[in-house]
């Protein structure tokens, strides 16, 4: 099979060079015909078989190989005609020598033996005639003669030789390519693992971080959790980035179109960004006004490519700022997206431009390792840019800074603007804000290029202003409708402004970090600048308090997850938006309850034991047709490469949630599949409120937790340092012990090993979670144990392993206090004082009958 592969594939255009060759030849055959006055009528035969040939090429109706074979019969036949001319005998030795040349392409030691027959039968016919007249042979003749069959034999021997030599490398090359797709195919699987793997631990941090930031009271401790959070979306990211690289190296990166607005996309850039920049440098986004509002595309690279770019900016820019300046000119397939990013940073040479888009490649120009990253930025940018069908240019100067610019082509799916205003000419707009306090030259320019275009865009009337006297000239000569004021403006001239705010409405743009008394009447504009914090100023004062920008009250959601961990994040974080969650830990129990009640939407996982995610969505399906519901199913897992999401939306789900969840994403498709009946805006800044529950509890008690092996400090990294949270994840660790173990054992009795090794996962990743390093590392041992079927190394740590994680739940349970609860529900619930023995004597008889509480020995 290999071989015909090998052959398929050097045949592709052997033929076609065959038989150009043979017309070249039967053109020259033909010429030499009349010119000698050989026979003519071998001329029509020649023509006509070179016809045929053509034909039979044109219509590809015969394979190649034996359409080359046809090729060569043809020529060896004219070759024939030719060398039987005694003019021809001692020229045809050179044309066949070309001709087993040409045959070697073919890598078909049958062609090069045909032909080296074909000779000697002609050279042999030109001899015997030769014979006829022996005067004329001499000592030259003869060795003329021996050359000449001694030099055809020789190039047949070493063009033979040059085919074997040929196949023998293309074999041993088409076996290390099979070789090298097994090993992609490993490393493809080992992706998907390693994201489900790591992922499934941020999920815990990220989630229970996030749920922390809002309900704890201490600043202190919110600054801390708030720390932890941004550490693990930054591990996230970083997770992310390694994923995308590993798939463009192997070519599997997937684009997955769907339907997106820019101010979603900008919005939750600026809300991950924001807090990297910290007010550091001058950040502003631009979208001109006529990007459609909505368009079809791949959203997720699309703000992976807009991330890149700006923290790469912003990592190489010590002073000045960033600007993102984004458009869409229109064409006939829609639009062609350019994201324009351009610093004043550090700039780049044009060798380092060159080397830019290498993998881990960062410059010594002031791009050193404390830049920090991992170097796969704009190769990611690159590959996103090149599977989406659009370019990228880069221009620099060393010292003065970057600008970038993408082209992407994209869909539109709603050409009206993104950005209108209604009755634009009653507006009238100032800023006033002195120039001092920005000092960098080419961000003020990046400020007026943004205030000017958005004014033309939106024929908006605007002024600037750079002191109080030009204000109020500005304002004797024009109806102003809104002011926007710095921060040292509005604390300079806070009277005046005070004076004026029943007239005109008072924006104050400021750090993220600047308040202004609610009581003032004044709007804050918080950096970052963009196009849609300008044009929403009324919408973002409702909104500034806001954790959510929707609430799904009265949701009644169903969360599957063999993972009770998860499930306690998931059901956290939906419950906060006011949905009503219930759980299953498998997909056979998803099935049954939904058999048994009605739910409007399903986050279901994807890798659980006996019943994987897909199976159990596909027989849910089936039951939501036979039931007539409505219920939507999201795919919630921590595979996340990009081709996860294109297949579970191929499979049937109706979305997919990435773990861990962020709330941009989750929101987006929550928009996305639910009815608009039950998404509702969140209006009221509506939350849960924080109990004395949550408060911190002593660390003391993890003593013998410490004692066994557990690090509780990683535990309570994973809860945001809550001890309240670390010990309902122990807790649920305890509960899980003796479901997770019978289904161990059973697998271990069956020796059914790859079911084994599913049932390992769970607890490595849970003990890991909890801070059972030892542990965890036990059960990793034996999972890669059962997936490689190695029962013997399952069999030795068997009994080591349920040792470990039976004193450990035991000692977990003594800590939660469940040993007294189980111990409570074994007593009698009218149980004798002092666990007497109940004596009663019968009438008539001396016996004592004696009542025990059952379990005891007394006969």
């Amino acid at each position: 099979m290999q071989k015909d592969n090998i052959t398929r594939k050097l045949f592709e255009s052997t033929h076609l060079m065959v038989l150009l060759s043979y017309s070249l030849f039967s053109i020259i055959l033909i010429g030499e015909t009349i010119i000698m006055k050989w026979e003519l009528w071998a001329i029509p035969l020649v023509v006509i078989s070179n016809i045929m040939s053509w034909i039979m090429h044109i219509r590809n109706s015969v394979p190649t190989k034996a359409r080359t074979w046809i090729y060569a019969v043809l020529m060896m036949g004219t070759f024939f005609f030719y060398g039987i001319h005694p003019t021809s005998t001692y020229d045809i030795a050179g044309v066949m020598c070309a001709i087993l040349i040409l045959y070697t392409r073919a890598d078909d030691e049958g062609l090069l033996t045909l032909a080296l027959i074909t000779y000697y039968i002609t050279f042999g016919y030109d001899v015997l005639i030769m014979l006829q007249d022996l005067s004329i042979w001499d000592a030259l003749l003869v060795t003329r003669t021996m050359l000449h069959i001694f030099l055809v034999g020789m190039v047949w021997w070493v063009a033979r030789s040059v085919v074997r030599k040929w196949y023998t490398t293309l074999h041993q090359t088409e076996k290390e390519i099979n070789e090298l797709r097994d090993a992609t195919k490993r490393m493809d699987d080992f992706m998907v693992n390693i994201s489900h793997e790591i992922r499934t631990p941020m999920n815990a941090v990220v989630g229970l971080s996030s749920v922390m930031v809002k309900e704890t009271k201490n600043k202190r401790q919110r600054e801390n959790m708030e720390k932890i959070l941004d550490a693990g979306h930054r591990v996230s990211t970083q997770i992310s980035d390694i994923l995308d690289h590993t798939e463009l190296d192997m070519g599997r990166l997937a684009v997955t179109d769907e339907v997106y607005m820019m101010s979603s996309v900008i919005n939750d850039i600026i809300t991950k960004v924001a807090p990297i920049n910290n007010d550091r440098l001058e950040l502003m986004f631009y979208v001109n006004p006529s990007v459609p509002s909505s368009m079809y595309g791949d959203v997720d690279k699309i703000k992976k490519i807009i991330w890149h770019l700006v923290t790469n900016a912003l990592k190489f820019t010590a002073d000045g700022g960033v600007y993102v300046n984004i458009k869409a000119p229109r064409r006939e397939y829609g639009v062609n997206l350019q994201i324009e990013v351009l610093d004043t940073g550090v700039g780049m040479s044009e060798d380092e431009i060159e080397k830019a888009f290498e993998l881990f490649y960062q410059s010594n120009s002031g791009r050193t390792r404390s830049a920090g990253g991992l170097g796969l930025g704009l190769a990611i940018v690159q590959g996103f840019v090149k599977a989406m069908g659009g370019f990228l240019t880069i221009e620099s100067e060393l010292g003065v800074g970057t600008r970038v610019l993408i082209s992407i082509p994209q869909q539109v799916e709603d050409s009206t603007p993104c950005v209108v205003i209604d009755n634009p000419d009653r507006l009238c707009v100032a800023g006033f804000i002195r120039f001092v306090t920005i000092p960098h030259p080419v961000v003020r320019e990046y400020y007026n290029a943004m205030v000017n275009n958005l004014s033309q865009e939106l024929k908006v009337p605007f002024r600037w202003v750079d002191s109080l006297e030009e204000l109020k000239k500005l304002r004797g000569v024009y109806k102003l409708s809104h002011i926007i004021v710095g921060e040292s403006e509005y604390a300079e001239y806070r009277e005046y402004l005070d004076s004026i705010k029943d007239e005109v409405e008072i924006l104050v743009f400021a750090k993220s970090t600047f308040e202004i008394d609610e009581q003032s009447g004044f709007t804050l504009l918080k950096k970052p600048l963009s196009t849609f914090s300008i044009l929403n100023i009324g919408e973002a004062r409702e909104a500034k308090n806001e954790e959510h920008h929707i609430m799904l009250n009265g949701v009644r959601a169903l969360v599957v997850d063999d993972e009770p961990m998860n499930i306690f994040v998931a059901k956290d974080i939906l419950e906060e938006y006011g949905m009503i969650v219930s759980s299953a830990e498998s997909g056979m129990e998803s099935i049954n309850m939904y058999e048994k009640e009605d739910f409007d939407i399903i986050f279901m996982d994807h890798m659980m034991p006996k019943m994987d995610g897909i199976e159990a969505m596909k027989r849910i399906k089936a039951l939501k047709k036979d039931l007539n519901r409505e219920t939507v199913i999201v795919a919630l897992t921590a595979n996340a490469v990009s081709a996860a999401k294109e297949m579970f939306i191929a499979e049937g789900f109706d979305g997919f949630i990435p773990k861990p969840i962020e709330i941009a994403d989750f929101e987006r498709v929550m928009k996305h599949v639910l009815p608009a009946s039950l998404v509702k805006k969140n209006v009221n800044g509506e939350r849960r409120p924080v109990t004395e529950e949550d408060l911190v509890t002593e660390k003391s008690k993890y003593d013998e937790l410490t004692a066994f092996g557990v690090d509780t400090t990683v535990g309570l990294k994973y809860c945001r340092n809550d001890e309240q949270f670390y010990e309902s994840l122990l807790g649920e660790y305890a509960k899980s012990h003796d479901i997770k173990k019978a289904a161990m054992e059973e697998a271990y009795n069956a020796e059914n090993w790859t079911e084994y090794a599913i049932h390992a996962h769970a607890i490595k990743s849970t003990s890991k979670m909890i801070g059972a390093t030892e542990l965890s590392e036990l059960a990793r041992t034996l999972e890669e144990a059962g997936k490689a079927g190695r029962g013997q190394v399952i069999i030795d740590s068997y009994e080591r392993f349920n040792a470990d994680y039976d004193e450990l739940t035991d000692i977990i349970k003594k800590l939660t206090g469940m040993n007294e609860e189980e111990n409570e529900s074994d007593v009698l619930e009218f149980a004798p004082e002092d666990s007497e023995v109940l004596e009663f004597e019968p009438a008539g008889t001396g016996d004592v009958i004696e009542f025990a509480p059952e379990g005891n020995d007394n006969d």
